[in-house]
């Protein structure tokens, strides 16, 4: 292929690959409920609603999650939905909003995944060849629609970037940390577990390298380097969290048995051979891939060899073959699903495959690569649609409907059509993540604080707020010294009320206000502490001096200014 042609064919054909990964799901004119969408929809909308009213981000749900300002954007990054925000800021229809962000999401990982392996000196084929296997893969579209985790799937898209910029950093003397420090910062701004997960094993990899190279401590420290840079420009994400999470006893996520989500061994073969985004697998073509190569006696090269022994330890950590029961109380409330490092694997796998493929064209006369590469394009497409449908299938079941004549949600295995949408964030919310990171003393009196209602002097009253710029109001008649026990989760931290009101919390874990003068209403704002803002000026200062650094490096600073 001429390069003048290169990029724009290649932009082209992701593009496609983007649009069956989509559309078949799309054309039946539903949402599928994946086991978190409404929650991350509900994130959505939270982080479109902060951007209306002229902010960046959020960190308490004034407009969703029940509007009881539970700590969703303290403690779950907002990188992994801002995608979807911006589309439901351009589209009201809920349905063709999500739809468009994932078509956009898929694209984007798409170019991130080739920039990741072209920055490892690899050619365009290589990087092109692992992106539609891994991006393109059952897996990506499992988490995508079966679970619909926006975290997750963003941690998919980084996760190349991240071990390229490792493996750079230790295979190249003059390398820069650059995609290193954006990839784990958008890492851990998109999903935190697996941001840990992979930190983990980069921390027992730089282990190991200490005992093969003699100028280790040169290549540990660009990697110090790069994890400093990487939080320096996230600390005012990290720095809240901690904060709230030391200050609160904090609920967390619900526990759940990790043993019973490993893949079993033999489900995963048989799996991956139909091709399914069902279930998670690795799929047809890196398995074939995979089996012909473990029956081979070519050796591999180094980082081959590497990223295929990490692929099968992340193989073995997924499934059932580990001892998950036994390693519950350790490791199980964390990680919860084992499945997580199967997408791990898949990052090796699908490299290794590529690379592999693209040494067997390379050797091959032009006009014949130029057909292999082209079949090799339209059939990694025709899987992906395959898959794709079959998952539309599976999930468009004609009695799942949900109306919205209801004011609780129903469950997770129901479908939105356009007009059942509209409902999903003015509804209760009662889908998974409806206590996550509350106030531990808060959860009893759940059920309660969900249905706003409040007390008035120990008299419960049913306190329905309004969401405002920065907070909620509510329409309450208090003489002086009447005290308001407000259904919104108190964390301790900045809160605005007016002139003679007083805030401390309650023993439900909530604001409590007491009154020194009459009011007919009470408007109560978040506001951030001297700390938190001292952490945003913290990221914005090593934010700018990374870039400008980059840009010397690269440019010169005469091409700067």
């Amino acid at each position: 292929m001429k390069a003048r042609y290169r990029i724009p064919i290649t932009v082209v054909y992701y593009l496609a690959l983007s649009l069956v990964m989509v559309y078949p799901l799309y054309k039946t004119g539903f949402l599928f409920n994946g086991y978190d969408q409404v929650f991350h929809l509900s994130r959505a909308h939270e982080l479109a609603t902060a951007f209306k009213a002229g902010h960046f981000g959020y960190s308490y749900a004034m407009n969703s999650f029940n509007d009881v300002g539970q700590a969703v954007g303290v403690f779950y990054p907002s990188l992994s939905v801002l995608v979807l925000a911006i589309f439901q800021l351009l589209f009201s229809n809920l349905v063709l909003s999500t739809y468009m962000a994932v078509f956009v999401t898929v694209f984007l990982g798409l170019l991130i995944s080739h920039y990741a392996i072209m920055r490892l000196k690899k050619g365009h084929l290589t990087a092109a060849i692992f992106s539609s296997l891994y991006i393109g893969s059952t897996i990506f579209l499992n988490v995508c629609f079966v679970w619909f985790d926006m975290g997750w799937l963003w941690a998919l898209i980084f996760i190349p970037l991240v071990l390229s910029g490792f493996v750079q950093i230790f295979a190249h003397r003059s390398a820069t940390v650059t995609d290193f420090v954006i990839g784990i910062a958008a890492l851990l701004l998109s999903h935190i577990v697996s941001f840990f997960v992979v930190l983990s094993g980069l921390v027992v990899v730089t282990v190991i390298i200490a005992f093969y190279r003699s100028d280790f401590y040169f290549y540990l420290r660009k990697f110090i380097l790069g994890g400093l840079v990487a939080m320096g420009c996230t600390a005012f994400f990290w720095i809240k969290f901690v904060r709230i999470y030391l200050t609160n006893t904090i609920s967390g996520v619900n526990k759940i048995d990790s043993s019973f989500y490993a893949l079993k061994p033999g489900t995963i073969f048989t799996d991956s051979l139909n091709n399914t985004s069902v279930t998670g697998n690795i799929g047809a073509i890196i398995l074939l891939v995979l089996i012909v190569l473990l029956t081979q006696k070519n050796k591999f090269d180094l980082l081959d060899g590497s990223a295929l022994a990490g692929s099968i330890l992340c193989l073995f950590l997924s499934s059932s073959l580990f001892p998950w029961i036994h390693v519950q109380k350790y490791l199980g409330s964390f990680i919860q699903y084992p499945v997580r490092f199967l997408s791990v694997a898949m990052v090796g796998l699908a490299f290794v495959a590529a690379d592999v493929l693209s040494q067997m064209l390379s050797t091959k006369e032009y006009r014949f690569k130029t057909l292999t590469t082209s079949g090799l394009a339209l059939g990694l497409i025709l899987t992906a649609f395959s898959s794709a449908t079959e998952l539309s299938s599976h999930l468009d079941t004609n009695d799942q409907l949900r109306t919205p004549s209801i004011n609780v949600l129903a469950q997770p295995s129901n479908k939105f059509n356009e007009n059942a949408a509209k409902h999903i964030f003015s509804e209760r919310f009662l889908m998974a993540g409806q206590f996550d990171y509350w106030p531990q003393q808060s959860i009893k009196f759940g059920q309660d604080i969900i249905r706003h209602v409040g007390a008035i002097n120990g008299k419960k009253v049913r306190l329905s707020p309004t969401p405002v710029k920065n907070g909620l109001s509510y329409h309450v008649s208090l003489k002086k010294g009447d005290q308001v026990d407000l259904p919104l989760l108190s964390y301790g931290d900045g809160l605005k009320v007016p002139n003679g009101l007083k805030v401390t919390t309650s023993h439900r874990g909530t604001v409590l206000i007491t009154s020194n003068k009459p009011v007919k209403s009470i408007v109560v704002e978040r506001t951030n502490s001297i700390i938190d803002i001292l952490a945003n000026v913290v990221s914005v200062l090593v934010a700018i001096s990374f870039a400008f650094l980059w840009a010397h490096k690269k440019f010169g600073l005469k091409r700067i200014f």
